[in-house]
């Protein structure tokens, strides 16, 4: 049987969308982290990324109109917290992931949007009475004051 027989004929965008990639990292090996693993690869442990993801999940969220089988919201936040906390290039991360470059992008943007959204959530401002607390306890712990 000849190669043409085979396999059906493919457009080159079917060729395209048809790449395959390996899953394995995410859907083996991460569900195996311990704390210790999940913040060397994350920065985060794996309760505070379970915690993010349900806070971000409404912003994260597959569309229900996708051509293809959509990356889940786990998938997609981990993908965006795994290229802040590394150094890797979106083909590295995407080889980890199983998912394209521009898939890799798109969860990075997504999460970037999410969290900015919902800085207040994340990120909060002492109060007058804490700053002045942090402010002294810097000064006598490094000796270094009006931080």
């Amino acid at each position: 049987m000849s190669e043409m027989q085979q396999q059906p004929f493919l457009t080159p965008v079917q060729r395209f969308l048809k790449e395959l990639r390996s899953n394995h990292w995410w859907n083996s090996i991460v569900p195996g982290f311990n704390d210790a693993q999940w913040v060397n690869h994350f920065r985060l442990q794996h309760s505070d990324f379970r915690e993010l993801v349900l806070k971000l999940w409404i912003d994260m969220k597959p569309e229900d109109y996708v051509v293809r089988k959509p990356i889940s919201t786990d998938k997609r936040v981990a993908i965006g917290i795994f290229k802040l906390a590394s150094a890797a290039e979106y083909r590295t991360v995407g080889q980890l992931f199983g998912v394209s470059d521009a898939s890799v992008h798109n969860c990075l943007k997504w999460l970037c949007d999410a969290l900015c959204k919902h800085i207040s959530k994340f990120i909060k401002m002492p109060g007058l009475e804490e700053a002045v607390s942090i402010a002294n306890q810097i000064k006598t712990e490094s000796h270094f004051p009006q931080v």
